[in-house]
Parts: C-alpha cells; structure tokens; sequence
C-alpha cells in the first residue's frame, strides 16, 4: 500500500494509492541520432566547484504537472542501473504528477537538463567522479550546468562505485531528498508536491554507508525491493536461496555467513570431539582446508565472492586435552584452538586461493576472546552475544562482560560482524520493549567501527511479529548513518505507520521501555513467560488503554487500523492468556477493567489471519512448535467459572489461590488446552501419554509473596496398561532435580480427576515451576491437568 500527501500536511493525512498504480514507462531508447554531447561535457568537470558558491540555489526538477527534466542511462549499464532510472522515472511521477521521460543510449540528449544515472555514460566519465574512493555501496551525487542563463536547470548526475551503489544513490535521492518512506514492504508514503525544487548543495556529495554489512534478518523485511529501497545489502542464509530478481540481484558478499557447520566441512567423526573438533590435531585442519577450497572454488564459479564461513556446531564442547591447554595458555578461553585452527586453515585456502576469507563465531563457549594470539587478516569474527540482556545497550554497565568481550574482540581484529538479536525467540507476539537500547547498540557499535550488522529478529514466521517493521525502517537508518537521533526516527515510523494513532503508539512504546526500566526486568531473547517483570497489571491496563485511543483514533482508515490491530495482537495475547489473574487483580484493587474477552478474541483471530503470521516462535526444533492454529486455539477458549476444590471448604479467600489451563505454561509440541466436562471450568490442558516433556507447567513466581503454600496439582490419565504400577506420571518441582513423585496407573483406573499434593511447601521465590511429565510409553494415551491450587500452609 502507498500513501501520497501534500508537504505541509501530517503523513498521517494520507490518501492510500496502490503501488500499481505507477505503470508508466515513458523509456525512449534513442541512439546516437540524439546528437553530440559536447555541450553537456563541457561543464560537467566545473559543475561541481560551482556549487559550493551557489549552495542556496534550488534545482526545479517539477512545476504545475510538468518537468524539462529527462532521466537517463547509458546503454551500456546493467539491469540494476536501468531499473535504478526506472524507480526515479516512476516515483517523481507520482510525487509531482509530472511525467519524466527515460532515455536508455550510448549518448546523453542534448537539450533539456538531466537525471544521469549511473557510471557507464559520457557524462559520468567526463565528470571524474572519486568512486575510488567510495565503497561498493557507496555513491556520488553531482551536478553538471547545461547553460549560464537557466539558473535551475543543471543537470544532475548519480553514479556509484558498483551497480548497488548507483540503485542505493537513486533510493537516497528519492529517499533523503524527495520525501519517499518505505515503511514496510506494502507500506510506502509518497508526499505529493506539485513543486518539487532541490538545494544543488544537497546534489554535490559523496556518501558511504556507517556499516559496511547491513542486514535486519526478518520475515517482515524480507522482500528484496524493500531491503534495497532501505539501503539494506544483506541476504544471507535461506534469503540468498531465493532467487531475486536480476534488476535486484546486487547483494554484499563481505560477510561469510555460513555457520554450526564444523561437522560439514570436517566429516570424519574420528576428528569430533566433545561436541565440535580436535582443534589442534593436524588431520582436522588438512581436512577443513580441502573441504574448504572446494567450497570457495564453487562459488568463485558461481562469480561469488571467495569466502567461507567455519564455525562451531551450535551446541556446547567439552574440549579434548590438546584444544584445553592451548585455551589454558591464553587465558583460559576456548576460543583459542578455534581461532589458532582458523589461522592455520586460512593460509593454507590462502595459497591455493589468494583473495580467499574465512569467518568463525565468537558465540557461547567461544565469545571470550583469547590473550596472546593474533587473528589472521584471512579471518572475520562474527561475534554473537546471545547472552546479552538486551533491556541495556551492548556496551555499559547493565553488560559488563558482553562489553569486556567485545572489545577484546575490537582490538584483536578490525574485521567484525556483530550478529545480535532482536526478538523474543519464543515468542514473536511478545512485546519486547528494546526499542531504544538497540539503536544505541547499534551506535556504540558504530564508535568502534564494527564492520557489519545482522540483527536476528523474527526470521521464520511468516510476517506479524511485534514491530518488526519499526525495528527494520529505524535500524537501516541507523546502519547508513549511525549519527542519527534514534527518538526522531521512531517518532517519524508511528506518526506515518499509524497516523493518527501515532501519538497513542508512541506512548505505548514508551511505557513498555519505562517498565522494563522501573522494574529492573531483565530482557534475554528466549522469555517462555506471557508475565515477564515489565508486564506488571497497571502497565499492561495503561498500555491496553493507550492502544484502545489509537484504534479509535484511526477507525476510519482500513489500512492504519490494520497496523494499529496487528501492533495490538501482541499485548492481546497476553490479556487472553492472563485473563485470570487481570480480573483477580482488578478485583483486589477495585480497579474498573472490561477485558472485552469476546471482542479481544475476535480482535485478536482477525490480526492475525491479516498479519500473514505462520509461527508464533521460532521453529528449529519442527514446525509444530510454533503452530498459529495451537495459539489461536489457546487465547480463543472460554472457561466457564471454577468451583473451589473441596480441599478449601470453609478457608477463607486469602488462604488458598487456584490456577486454571491458561496460567500454565504449556510446551506447544505436545500440550494442548481440550475442552474437558469433568474439568473445574469445562477445560483441561493434555499431553500425549508417549512424551517426557515437562510440557504443563505452573511458575512459582505466580504465588502470592511472603507466604509459604502447599501445592496440590488435580490430573487424571486414560490409562492403556494392564499393569496397574506401570508410571502413568510424575509431578514435581524444580529446581532442584530429584524432587518429583511418581504415580501409577492403578492410581487412575477410573478416569476420574485426583488431587495430588506435591511434597514440600513453597514460596514464590523458592523455586521456580511446578511440572508435569507423562511416562513416555503406552501406559496412558493422555493426561490430562485439571488445576493447580496452593492452600497457605
């Protein structure tokens, strides 16, 4: 979708217009009968040095509908370029309803001022354009004066060292001078000018990008055309499996991206070890950099660059003895046999293949970096805090050791590709408020000139995930140019994403990073809980009525309402899913709170049938992990209200507490929320008898504080044996391990729900969940979980 609008008016006043509503294709592909170029040429060399003494004149490229200007490009440039002057041809249309000729020949028109794009052309030549100097993405704007008595009418000339630095030179003439946002992929605001004039100081620079790798790894940014119109050079891993288009097919090869594939290049498992490798057996290392050279010669063939990721299998290593003391001597970290076999493997690629590059993680058990060893200028580290709490940037006090880490690695190697994340990787629909710290990463990473950036975030779920467009439009901001206030840019994203819920947006953003603060939460990327810290009842009931305003405020536009409902889908989920404890809470505090559960239901299913969304969290472990269907199915249920359990009779409120099937934390591969008749509230959460997950668990954090409780757990079992002391379950607590009992089928021959009290009297901070596991046989096809209760002791 794309939104037009006047200047002066809020993008937040658009009117949407389809993308394909711009079909013209004026191109003229003239030839040489265009006529000599002598006039053009002649002032091309002085256009520059005159600008800076005209620095306020203004270029009038559109007045009233109309334009002397032609775009045009050389007949010898590439598919990217053509389409580069294609884009500017179709998008100063739109903006100034004018219709600007494209003329593909080997020599520029002689009459008429000039949109030149690209480097294969007479002007191009004649303007001597340090591109030596720029990097593959980098471009130069320039302007070349075609007459001393038309004041704005130079010519104006946009050519980059390389194909995708001319195509990122047209995106950030349209972009940074012209006004066009590319939001999102569908999403893109047009401002409408029938006067479109240009400073000539702002068409006489060169720009280079702040990183020279820059990739946010998303669902939702995953369209080719959107990541090239954000200056976004990345396409790694199952991306650069996708085909792009050949007007689009320009992507970096800096980063070697491929990674946990020490068993692939090294296959001989007489050379595995702990896990990984024999880092420092001889036979290891031969046998990598044969592998390796085959790799690297087939992307050569391919026209790739020579380079090749190496690196760890993404689990943990006990290392063999030799790889220990090598890590004993320099400083005790184990990523000193790696980077000692990284140095060695790479200069024996090196001389069968002289340009060639490896890279390797510095990530989990390899992310401290190693004393006494240098890096080879072969080898590129891709360092992966994936440890970090991102509710601080990198870089401080709230990550002292991710920090000291980094910066060992920064003065170890200037060749470094941060590999960071930005999500919540068990759960995309999670709020997770490091909207702010992750620009300032990005920025403190900048200062230490880190190469690259690839910012995970939700990769494999199809499109929905919270923000995910936010993050993607701020971050390729920041990687062009890192100087860059982040505030202005996420003010800019909401007020145009969300229009006239922008202001409301805003503040929902605001309160989330506010809590994560006031709380002191902590923000890992792997948060199993809809309750985390930051989520407390006031700021969840604050952040519901802010979001409540902005969809009313943009009720009357299909497309904003769609943004503001799929924005919302997230903090829906959690009021679904802690339905109970809201309306407890509210009730205790005598706080008004209609959770509209038929209404956020419904609210809910619709965003997310609109959002595309096919995983809810990350799926490496199967797809049914992140199965959509399971969730909708679980926010969708509507218990009926529980009767106490008998064991309460007569207690008074305050001394007993109940939670029912959503207060669990269930494990979406083999626990289910079923409707159940002879459950308390008509449904029951069930595994599958052949698992030995602890797939339903209650945390402990739950209970009500500073007071000690017995839990009792009500389960029943359609029990299969005939062996009545065959294990039908175990119910335990952890931490720590050991503390369970085991039950039997005999106990649940008659299919009727058992109240089972765990051993033992808990607080809410003395351990940390409650779980329940079937037998992993046929004994039982099913258990089922009726309620948790826990009785003051």
């Amino acid at each position: 979708m794309r939104h037009t609008n006047t200047p002066q008016a809020p993008a937040r006043s658009t009117t949407a217009v389809p993308r394909g509503a711009v079909t013209r294709r004026t191109a003229l592909r003239a030839g040489a009968a265009l006529g000599a170029t002598a006039g053009v040429l002649a002032t091309a060399q002085s256009a520059h040095a005159d600008a800076a003494a005209g620095g306020h004149r203004r270029l009038a490229l559109a007045r009233g509908g109309r334009t002397s200007y032609t775009v045009y490009v050389g007949a010898d440039e590439s598919p990217i370029a053509r389409h580069a002057a294609q884009e500017l041809v179709d998008y100063l249309g739109e903006i100034t309803d004018a219709s600007f000729p494209l003329v593909v020949a080997p020599e520029p028109p002689q009459s008429g001022p000039l949109i030149v794009v690209g480097r294969h052309n007479p002007v191009a030549i004649s303007a001597d354009l340090p591109l030596a100097d720029v990097s593959d993405d980098g471009f130069c704007l320039r302007t070349v004066d075609t007459g001393a008595d038309a004041d704005d009418r130079a010519s104006i000339l946009i050519a980059g060292a390389g194909d995708r630095g001319t195509l990122y030179g047209a995106y950030w003439f349209l972009d940074r001078l012209c006004g066009v946002r590319w939001f999102g992929p569908e999403y893109t605001v047009v401002p409408r000018q029938r006067v479109l004039t240009l400073r000539q100081s702002d068409l006489n620079a060169v720009k280079v990008p702040g990183f020279r790798f820059r990739e946010v790894f998303a669902a939702d940014g995953a369209d080719p055309a959107y990541r090239h119109r954000n200056l976004l050079n990345g396409n790694s891993h199952h991306l650069r499996e996708r085909p792009s288009p050949p007007e689009l097919d320009t992507w970096s090869d800096y980063w070697p991206y491929e990674a946990h594939n020490f068993h692939q290049i090294v296959s001989d498992q007489s050379l595995w070890h702990g896990g990984q490798l024999l880092a420092m057996e001889q036979a290891t290392r031969d046998q990598a950099s044969a592998e390796l050279i085959q790799r690297i010669d087939a992307k050569i063939e391919e026209g790739r660059d020579p380079s090749f990721g190496f690196s760890q299998m993404d689990w943990s290593w006990q290392p063999d003895a030799d790889s220990a003391a090598f890590a004993d001597a320099h400083g005790g970290a184990l990523s000193a046999p790696i980077i000692d076999m990284l140095n060695e493997v790479a200069d024996e690629v090196g001389q069968v293949i002289p340009e060639a590059r490896l890279a390797t993680l510095a990530y989990q058990f390899t992310f401290r970096p190693p004393t006494g060893l240098a890096v080879s200028d072969r080898v590129l580290i891709t360092a992966a805090p994936i440890w970090a709490d991102f509710a601080h940037p990198l870089f401080g006090e709230g990550n002292p050791e991710t920090a000291a880490d980094l910066d060992g690695w920064t003065q170890l190697t200037d060749q470094i590709v941060v590999w960071t994340y930005n999500t919540n990787f068990e759960n995309y629909l999670l709020p997770f408020p490091n909207w702010w710290t992750m620009c300032e990463s990005l920025k403190q990473l900048a200062e230490r000139s880190v190469q690259g950036y690839f910012g995970q975030a939700a990769w494999d779920n199809g499109g929905g995930a919270e923000t995910a467009e936010l993050r993607a439009w701020v971050l390729a901001r920041l990687l062009w140019d890192p100087e860059l206030e982040p505030d202005e840019l996420i003010r800019e994203f909401v007020d145009n994403y969300y229009g006239a819920g922008g202001t409301q947006v805003y503040e929902y953003l605001e309160l989330l990073a506010d809590s994560v603060t006031s709380t002191g939460a902590e923000l890992p990327c792997y948060i199993s809980s809809v309750a985390p810290a930051y989520l407390p009842f006031e700021t969840v009931r604050q952040a519901d009525l802010l979001l409540d305003r902005a969809e009313r405020n943009v009720r009357r536009d299909e497309t904003l309402l769609k943004h503001v409902r799929i924005l919302r889908m997230g903090l829906d989920m959690v009021v679904l899913l802690r339905r109970n404890e809201l309306t407890r809470v509210a009730a205790e505090h005598d706080v008004r709170w209609d959770l509209e559960i038929d209404r956020r239901i419904a609210r809910f299913n619709g965003a997310l049938d609109a959002s595309g969304m096919t995983a809810f969290r990350e799926i490496l472990a199967g797809a049914a992990l992140g199965d959509v269907d399971w969730l909708r199915r679980l926010v969708s249920i509507t218990p009926s209200p529980a009767q106490p359990p008998a064991e309460v009779a007569g207690l008074p409120a305050s001394d007993w507490v109940d939670y029912q099937e959503l207060d669990f934390t269930l494990y979406p591969l083999n626990a289910d929320v079923v409707e159940d008749a002879a459950a308390s509230s008509g449904y029951a959460a069930r595994m599958t008898g052949g698992s030995i997950d602890w797939g339903i668990q209650l945390e402990l954090s739950l209970l009500p504080p500073d007071i000690d409780w017995t839990v009792y757990v009500v389960v029943r079992a359609d029990t299969q044996s005939e062996d009545p002391t065959a294990r039908a379950m175990s119910i335990g607590v952890h931490p720590p391990f050991g503390n369970y009992i085991d039950l039997r089928v005999g106990d649940f021959s008659d299919g009727a729900f058992h109240t089972i009290e765990v051993p033992g009297t808990y607080r809410s901070d003395s351990a940390e969940v409650v779980w329940v596991q079937p037998p992993g046989t046929a004994a039982i096809s099913h258990l089922y979980v009726d309620r948790i209760f826990a009785v003051r002791a």
